[in-house]
This record gives structure tokens, sequence and C-alpha cells, in this order.
């Protein structure tokens, strides 16, 4: 998944608002053991779009591509880095360009987590959120940048790796909910709270049609598991219990996403995935 969640709300009526920024998607805190030979390191590229069937007030177009790659294992820990590159255009025909870049390392136990994350309009940078976090001890998050106080976390508070594989698992084990807070790098203020409605699959998955993938990728994701999920996004602070937003996607038993709707309430972006790469797994010793 992706961690730009609620930033790319943000991003697109920013054109507007002159605000600012972009986002979307990602029991234990540890990954499982389970899992360890299943998830599969990759490349894979969406593109977006606005969703023709609830279009917005505020923006006449929106387009851009997202690359995310994930790498790890169980034994090393994990990395992901992603980008994101959107174009807006406002109902007034004003043209802003985002480029949004993450990075993050986190240990394979889900205790540990670093993070980068950039925020560029029309190529200038206008926001990096930088630090570390910990659930040793006493559960916070560090910033190095921008200068801000560090944030307590819930002691079931869990990243962004770690809740992608950990909502695999509870799928397969056949349960059709999980929820747990999410710290996932992008704010300074606020860990979300992120509840996933599981749904089973039905045939096969016509997100992948058309997909530009190797001929090993292909047999092996036509053999995969994979299940529908409903991913909301709710701020603690709110009283109502409205979700910031949702994202509903197909998730794979390797730990790979396709067919992503974002769902804003006032309008929605599809992610479909155009291009997936397997990259080396690397061998997880204990």
């Amino acid at each position: 998944m992706t961690v730009f969640g609620r930033y790319l709300r943000q991003a697109a009526l920013a054109s507007v608002t002159a605000s600012a920024v972009l986002g979307a998607v990602l029991g234990a805190a540890l990954v499982p053991p389970a899992f360890a030979g299943k998830f599969q390191p990759h490349r894979a590229v969406y593109e977006l779009k606005l969703d023709s069937s609830q279009m917005s007030a505020d923006i006449a177009d929106l387009s851009g591509r997202m690359v995310l790659e994930w790498t790890g294992n169980a034994c090393t820990g994990y990395k992901l880095a992603q980008r994101l590159v959107m174009q807006v255009v406002t109902m007034d025909d004003i043209r802003v360009v985002r480029d949004l870049r993450f990075r993050s390392s986190e240990a394979a136990d889900g205790r540990n987590f670093e993070f980068d994350f950039q925020r560029f309009m029309n190529g200038e940078e206008v926001e990096r959120i930088k630090g570390r976090a910990s659930k040793e001890g006493t559960p916070a998050v560090h910033f190095e940048e921008p200068n801000a106080p560090d944030l307590a976390l819930a002691p079931e508070t869990v990243f962004p790796s770690a809740f992608s594989l950990v909502l695999v698992e509870t799928a397969e084990a056949g349960d059709t909910t999980y929820s747990r807070p999410i710290y996932e790098g992008a704010e300074v203020d606020t860990a979300f709270l992120a509840s996933a409605f599981i749904g089973k699959s039905r045939g096969d998955d016509a997100t992948l049609d058309g997909v530009k993938m190797g001929e090993e990728a292909a047999k092996d994701m036509a053999a995969q598991e994979w299940w529908r999920v409903q991913l909301s996004y709710h701020n603690p602070s709110r009283v109502d219990g409205v979700p910031e937003y949702q994202v509903a996607y197909h998730l794979y038993a390797n730990g790979i996403s396709s067919g992503l709707t974002m769902d804003y309430i006032d309008f929605k972006v599809d992610a479909g995935l155009s291009s997936l790469d397997y990259l080396p797994s690397e061998p997880c010793e204990r």
C-alpha cells in the first residue's frame, strides 16, 4: 500500500485553498514469522486519475503516477520507497504539479521505524518530515525535521510494513476485520486509527488485466490468493466517527496491492496498477 493517504486530498485541494500536502496506502506489533516466506519484494507503478463517478466541484482534472518499492524480509526488516508526481487542474484552469517522496526503514519486529517524507510544489521543496519512531520503553516519535515536539504513541500502534503484513495474516486466518492505530511518517501531530474490512475474492482479478509484468511474475500472481479490502482512516480527535478517507483495493497474499480507489467523500481517485517487477528476495536465516 501507500503511506500518502490523507495527503492526496490535501494536495488536490491545495491548488484551490493554497494550503498544502498529499498522501495515501498501506493484534500483534510483530511481523508474523509465518509470513516470512510469502512476502515478495517488488516495484509497482500506479497510474492516478480522477474517478469520473464522483467529480469534485473544485477539481477539473487530476492525473499522475505513483511508484512504490518494497523490499526486505522478516529477519533484516523492511524498506519502503515511494514517489508520487501529480498534476491538478482546477475549475479555473490553474495547474499545479505536486511531487511527494517518501523513504522508510522498519525493524523486523515492528518496534522501530525511521522515515523521511518530502513534499515539492512546482519543483520547490515546501515541507519535510524526518525522524524516527520507537515502541521500546515509552512509545513515541522523535522528529529531526521540523522542530516539533515528540509525538506520544499508543503501545498498540503499528508501522506501515507491519500493518500490511499482519493484515494478510488476518485475511488468511479468515477474519474479516482488523483495526490498529498506525503511524506512517507523514504527520507530526497524530497517529490515525486504521480499520480494515476484509472480503473474500471472487474468481479472476480484472485489475491485473493489461498490467506489464514478467512471465514469472504473471504466473505467480495468477496463483496468489487475494482479498478485497476496505480500509478507513480515522482521526482520533474526531468525535463523529467519520473517516478522513477510505481506500478500497485488492490485497494479495504476497503483499502486493492492485485496483486502488481512494475515497475523499467529495471526490475519488483511482490508482490502477500499470506495471509490476519482482525484485530479488533476500535469504532470511533465523
